[in-house]
């Protein structure tokens, strides 16, 4: 039987903020709301910060191939995937400062996206990426 997982995939929040200094040299962020925008705030100092994300729920193991509602499996296992992705130019460079990297791919049926995650030795998730499950011919496809 699949895991059970749920997926948002390709999900936006977009804040506008204003970067205020602070003492000792620090910048705090100051989230604005449509009152404070029209309340004639110089265009210029409004900053925009967007978000992309996935959230996953249930029981969902690396390297798990699940398959989509309609009994479909994915186009690309897992071992092809990671090996798309340790490809990746940004993930070769990053290997060579941090060491050995750990690619945990996580095949999301709805969407027919991978989540992938790249954690160095320690643990640490230094990428999260959600890469669709047809290959699109390029590097870390």
């Amino acid at each position: 039987m699949a895991p059970a997982a749920m997926a948002i995939a390709d999900a936006e929040l977009e804040v506008k903020a204003v970067f205020t200094p602070q003492a000792g040299g620090k910048l705090s962020l100051q989230p604005l709301t449509l009152d404070a925008l029209r309340s004639g705030i110089e265009p210029g100092l409004v900053s925009s910060i967007r978000v992309r994300y996935v959230a996953i729920a249930g029981e969902v193991q690396p390297n798990a191939v699940s398959t989509t509602p309609d009994g479909a499996a994915p186009e690309r296992q897992p071992d092809v995937v990671i090996a798309d992705v340790v490809r990746r130019p940004d993930l070769v460079a990053l290997e060579k400062i941090v060491g050995p990297l750990k690619v945990e791919p996580i095949f999301i049926p709805e969407p027919r996206r991978w989540l992938v995650t790249v954690r160095d030795r320690t643990g640490r998730v230094h990428r999260e990426l959600i890469i669709p499950d047809k290959p699109t011919g390029g590097p870390g496809a």
